[in-house]
């Protein structure tokens, strides 16, 4: 589910980007950065970096601990409300992605 959501933001940086190379450059940004950055143990953006893409695939890390969010006085665990963030964010990916394709010409 994840890895379809960051395929589509793969093809929407893609298909903003002029330059193909300036379009692999960004996309590799935002997949490894989070993951070298957590190597080097910097602890203030640990959480940031928790919910990207690239932990989102590894989805082992989110039953390590049992986590909830408070969301309107209702306790939801933490794998549902990340599932439900970014299966949002990724419908709006393909919304944006639309009219985008739609108005590509084939060559």
């Amino acid at each position: 589910m994840f890895s379809i959501g960051f395929a589509i933001c793969i093809i929407l940086i893609s298909s903003l980007s002029k330059n193909s190379m300036q379009s692999i450059i960004i996309c590799s940004i935002i997949f490894f950065v989070p993951m070298i950055l957590s190597s080097f143990g910097i602890s203030a953006l640990e959480n940031f970096f928790r919910y990207g893409y690239i932990y989102m695939m590894q989805v082992d890390q989110f039953f390590l601990d049992f986590k909830v969010f408070n969301i309107f006085g209702t306790f939801v665990l933490e794998p549902i409300v990340v599932s439900i963030v970014f299966v949002s964010v990724t419908i709006i990916f393909a919304l944006l992605l639309h009219p985008i394709q739609k108005r590509k010409q084939v060559s």
